[in-house]
């Protein structure tokens, strides 16, 4: 808490970097944070959507928002969007350092698009 309070003055903003633990998030329950970050390896099963859910529904005790990161496929992904994941993030470096197309993302043709690479 006392961390928290020295932060305030200073970021808008604060997440909880966390594993899905009950003993973290009951620790965090109170801080009034704006949410959780978890990578994706604490994670049962991050392409099942509706572990997912479960998941970004316990940490709201947490904070509003959820950070999922390195995520290791575009179906979790999608599964992170579908469950109401505020932010997400891919580990290239697992899918061999190329972004795959994204599923739904068109050009104004109607072709798939891929990312540009960095």
């Amino acid at each position: 808490m006392q961390v928290l309070s020295s932060l305030r003055p200073t970021c808008r903003t604060v997440f909880a970097r966390l594993k899905p633990e009950r003993r973290a998030i009951m620790a965090l329950a109170d801080c009034t944070l704006a949410g959780a970050s978890i990578e994706a390896a604490h994670i049962k099963d991050p392409e099942d959507e509706e572990w997912v859910t479960r998941i970004r529904l316990v940490m709201r005790t947490v904070g509003p928002r959820l950070m999922l990161h390195n995520l290791r496929s575009t179906a979790a992904l999608n599964a992170a969007h579908a469950a109401g994941v505020n932010y997400a993030s891919l580990d290239l470096n697992h899918m061999g350092g190329v972004m795959p197309p994204l599923p739904g993302v068109t050009d104004e043709n109607g072709g798939q698009v891929a990312p540009a690479a960095a």
